[in-house]
């Protein structure tokens, strides 16, 4: 992919978490995400209340822990809200494409896919 569209790609998926609900595993990933503009809560955290437009994004790492994480937190949400529309796909796909494993690595890949 080139250096330009990947830019874009970037851009539009942290335009996309950014107005949206976002859950991540632990407080480092809150962290990670607040310092590129993202509020997230962590899994320990969420409330029905927190889920604002009806769409939530689970950005888990992926590794084994994080599958089991997303897979386990996918069913809750569903046994809350079955209206609401669960995005497991977007946070794997910006790792892969910044060939990262966890959302605590995202800062320096997302700056360098956007602003260089």
């Amino acid at each position: 992919m080139k250096r330009e569209q990947r830019s874009r790609t970037v851009s539009s998926m942290m335009a996309e978490l950014a107005c949206s609900t976002v859950i991540v595993e632990g407080r480092h990933d809150v962290k990670a995400l607040a310092k590129l503009g993202i509020a997230a809560v962590t899994e320990g955290s969420l409330v029905r209340s927190a889920i604002t437009d009806g769409k939530v994004y689970l950005l888990m790492d992926n590794d084994r822990r994080g599958f089991e994480r997303r897979e386990r937190l996918y069913n809750r949400l569903l046994e809350m809200d079955k209206s609401i529309s669960i995005d497991t796909a977007l946070g794997e796909r910006l790792q892969k494409l910044l060939n990262i494993t966890s959302i605590e690595q995202l800062c320096r890949p997302v700056q360098e896919a956007m602003w260089c």
